[in-house]
């Protein structure tokens, strides 16, 4: 198996695509006998000095995928908590539960608007370290992954060995990204080429147009200019009140809008009806 050997590091906060090292890899313990999904509420296990783990949350729609990333992770880490989610609302609950697990996520889940679900999250939950876990490999989607606040890129054509490089890389306090994508970076760009910074939040001048609102979002607009509350939301598009929150702080970002008044004045304003 080749190894794999390229990390992207963020020097000196700036974004700077510095250089591209091997992290040095750690012996192997071995495979587990494979066990069913823990649910969210599950127990944490604690390491041998008695210290609660860190834990990984997997994200995935797909019951193959998480049950394979789960089955490398748990015979890698195996006193470390693995949780399955399968949409945002038990993602949501997970990171609750469980705050300073490191998160794999997938865009496409449910409940995910892509990138700017990955913002807001970021911007819920600050502190666990996050990583997308996804088929494309796109290089604008994973730095506009990178420029939400994730800390890696994961694919899932990867080998178990890469995700357990990745997992190590972030964990370092790193970035990671698939080796592929970082050889062809350094190709097209100088050594001292710089990242795009993270976009500012936007404003009423500068708010991405409303007509890119995703059909979910615009949904839950038509109900709040309806005067809907959260749980109303929730109810009516059978999603979760967290996931009506995610989705609020979207539009709100979209409309610059400051809050659910503001919103709802802005979009009359646009023409926007319910």
């Amino acid at each position: 198996m080749i190894p794999f050997s390229a990390t992207v590091r963020l020097l000196n906060g700036c974004g700077t695509l510095n250089e591209m090292r091997d992290v040095e890899g750690q012996d192997r313990t071995g495979t587990r006998d494979w066990r069913e999904p823990a649910p969210i509420s599950m127990r944490r296990r604690e390491r041998g000095d008695g210290s609660p783990d860190e834990g990984f949350i997997v994200a995935d729609d797909h019951a193959l995928v998480r049950h394979g990333v789960r089955l490398v992770l748990e015979g890698e880490f195996p006193e470390e908590t693995v949780v399955e989610a399968v949409n945002l609302d038990s993602t949501l609950e997970a990171l609750a539960a469980h705050p300073e697990a490191l998160l794999l996520i997938d865009l496409a889940m449910p409940g995910m608007d892509g990138v700017e679900s990955l913002r807001v999250l970021r911007e819920e939950f600050p502190g666990p370290p996050m990583a997308v876990l996804s088929a494309t490999d796109d290089w604008q989607t994973i730095k506009r992954a990178l420029d939400a606040g994730m800390n890696g890129y994961v694919l899932k054509s990867g080998s178990p060995d890469e995700l357990l490089y990745a997992v190590r890389t972030i964990r370092s306090g790193h970035l990671y990204v698939p080796a592929g994508v970082a050889r062809a970076v350094s190709h097209i760009a100088a050594p001292t080429a710089h990242l795009a910074p993270a976009s500012a939040p936007p404003t009423a001048a500068t708010s991405m147009p409303a007509e890119n609102l995703t059909a979910r979002q615009r949904d839950v607009l038509g109900r709040l200019m309806q005067g809907h509350s959260n749980k109303q939301i929730a109810r009516d598009l059978d999603i979760g009140e967290g996931t009506v929150k995610i989705h609020l702080a979207a539009i709100f970002r979209a409309l610059g809008a400051r809050n659910r008044t503001d919103a709802v004045m802005i979009a009359a304003r646009l023409g926007l009806k319910p």
